[in-house]
């Protein structure tokens, strides 16, 4: 008899990780069109066990991860999003009357790579690069009263809603001290704007931070709505998608 049980529970633990694992990569494939994604993301559903959640039509939480996210001529290497208190009621699932799923919040860390970052910059003749826990644009501009003129400065990071903002603190030339008119210009030249709108799941900049290998952003959302049918579907006209199933 203990054989058996035994036999039973890991039977059990089997059939709740296999369905944990059918469910998020189906999960995965419909994410990766509503949220207009270059590939189809990794999705782990967490909590154990995954089928009393099931019954439960409340999830804990679920991590998505896309890479090579484009927005605003910029990749992101990786997007990762822990979405938390997701709401899927058995009864809705079973009917087939599933339009949209509630999720209570869901968190966000953003990288962005040096490469890429300076790949976005390379229009504007800037450089940016980790210099003693800070970060240092360096470019080369042409200013008035002093001509062509190689800059350099540490930046302070700010962050919107939707964007980045990153200003020069004190601008450093090779001409030296640069008068009034130039010195303005000078820092508008290296004030570097970054618009991220659009971001999986609507979750919105909160800070970021340097690291070795580049920008870390960290983004947040409350409330958010998932739609249960992926858009574009030949199975579910414009406005009237089809159940999920």
């Amino acid at each position: 008899m203990l054989i058996a049980l035994v036999l039973v529970v890991i039977a059990l633990v089997v059939v709740d990780r296999v369905a944990a694992r059918v469910v998020a990569d189906r999960v995965a494939a419909r994410i990766r069109t509503s949220q207009n994604l270059p590939a189809t993301p990794s999705v782990s559903i967490h909590g154990f066990p995954f089928l009393t959640q099931v019954i439960g039509g409340r999830y804990d939480s679920m991590s998505v991860t896309a890479r090579d996210v484009q927005r605003e001529d910029l990749r992101l290497s990786k997007v990762h999003v822990t979405l938390h208190g997701l709401r899927l009621p058995l009864g809705d699932v079973t009917n087939g009357t599933v339009r949209e799923i509630p999720v209570r919040q869901g968190t966000a860390a953003v990288s962005v790579m040096y490469d890429d970052f300076n790949a976005y910059l390379a229009p504007r003749r800037l450089h940016v690069a980790p210099d003693n826990g800070s970060l240092l644009v360096t470019g080369t501009a042409q200013l008035p009263l002093v001509g062509q003129v190689s800059l350099s400065a540490p930046l302070r990071i700010a962050t919107s809603g939707d964007g980045l903002t990153l200003v020069p603190e004190v601008v450093h030339s090779l001409a030296g001290a640069l008068p009034a008119p130039a010195r303005s210009l000078a820092v508008e030249l290296l004030t570097v704007r970054v618009s991220l709108r659009d971001l999986p799941f609507g979750v919105r900049l909160d800070s970021a931070h340097v690291a070795s290998d580049g920008l870390a952003v960290a983004a947040s959302a409350r409330d958010i709505m998932l739609p249960a049918q992926a858009a574009g579907r030949a199975d579910g006209a414009a406005g009237n998608p089809g159940p999920v199933s």
